[in-house]
């Protein structure tokens, strides 16, 4: 019994690290649909994205409607996601839908979309889309920030949170937010 667990967790962290790796590779293995993720048709337009925000160890950061820790990824540039094959998606979901902030929801930068080259309309926070991390398992955690270097968790208050460029490309290092 001992030996199935440490296989199913094995296999589990590889497959996490397939994924890890796919996010830095740059290429695109096409438009094929995400699990969960809708795809917009010309008759029916995908559900709103509703943003909000937890506190955390970090600070406080900018969630999605279940209050699951949003991120952002330096690779992203001019408003573009560099996140597009199928191995990053899977475990860095881009959040899609027009962006909107929660009732009673001020938030400090501006909601937008953009339409990504896989044809989805994703969320954007001071012009940079914004994802999920899929070993997030519970609201609230941060588990994605600092993989790889490149994957941040979307601080908004609470931290150093430097002003938005346009181009995406201000950083603070390690303790990178917005």
């Amino acid at each position: 019994m001992k030996h199935l667990r440490v296989l199913a967790i094995t296999g589990t962290a590889a497959a996490a690290m397939t994924g890890m790796a796919a996010c830095g590779s740059g290429g695109s293995a096409g438009p094929a649909p995400m699990p969960g993720a809708s795809q917009g048709s010309a008759s029916a337009a995908p559900a709103p994205a509703t943003l909000g925000e937890t506190n955390t160890s970090l600070g406080t950061v900018l969630t999605n409607a279940q209050g699951f820790t949003l991120y952002t990824f330096d690779e992203d540039k001019n408003g573009m996601s560099a996140c597009t094959d199928n191995g990053c998606k899977s475990l860095w979901p881009p959040v899609v839908g027009k962006a909107q902030a929660a009732n009673a929801v001020s938030l400090p930068g501006q909601l937008a979309t953009i339409s990504r080259s896989d044809g989805i309309e994703q969320a954007t926070y001071n012009g940079k889309p914004v994802y999920t991390f899929a070993q997030d398992t519970a609201p609230g955690q941060t588990k994605g920030d600092g993989v790889m270097g490149t994957w941040h968790a979307l601080v908004i208050t609470g931290g150093s949170v430097p002003p938005a460029t346009g181009n995406g490309t201000a950083s603070t290092g390690g303790g990178y937010t917005y």
